[in-house]
């Protein structure tokens, strides 16, 4: 697709911010708006990482698959539906979205585990020792189970 001398200046402003991602994110600054983004070695974390900079670039959401649909700068800018530069834009970070440790949290973990340690049969798990990803939960959940059931396949008086 060639560059109509029609577009507005709005448009070619978002071909711009389109074009200027798709270099930063492939490290070529040869990109042209008609390259097509998989064919110069784009891949699928790439991709999301062009609509993540584009919707801070614009401050609008870009549907999830647009690279993938619209592979060329020029398509894309055309595709996300954004006809005008934004005068203003805000992003939000929520720091009280997921819990955050206060300093020594990790000394006073390991002054719990010490403590639990003597009782023999208990374990500690959960969100509040290592992490509140779903991963961390699971795995110190799994470390907390195999602790009492090693202790309680252990031989009885012992």
């Amino acid at each position: 697709m060639a560059d109509s001398p029609a577009k507005s200046n709005a448009e070619k402003s978002v071909l711009d911010i389109v074009l200027t991602v798709y270099r930063q994110v492939l490290d070529d600054p040869s990109v042209s708006p008609d390259d097509d983004f998989f064919e110069l070695g784009g891949d699928s974390f790439q991709a999301m990482e062009i609509m993540a900079m584009l919707e801070e670039a614009t401050g609008q959401q870009i549907r999830a698959g647009a690279v993938f649909a619209f592979p060329t700068a020029t398509e894309l800018a055309g595709a996300i539906g954004i006809t005008a530069t934004p005068v203003a834009r805000r992003v939000t970070r929520w720091g009280g979205g997921l819990p955050q440790y206060n300093v020594g949290h990790l000394d006073r973990v390991a002054a719990i585990r010490a403590a639990v340690a003597g009782r023999p049969g208990l374990a500690v798990a959960g969100a509040a020792y290592d992490g509140v990803g779903i991963p961390a939960c699971v795995s110190t959940a799994k470390s907390a189970a195999d602790q009492v059931l090693a202790y309680l396949a252990r031989p009885q008086g012992t």
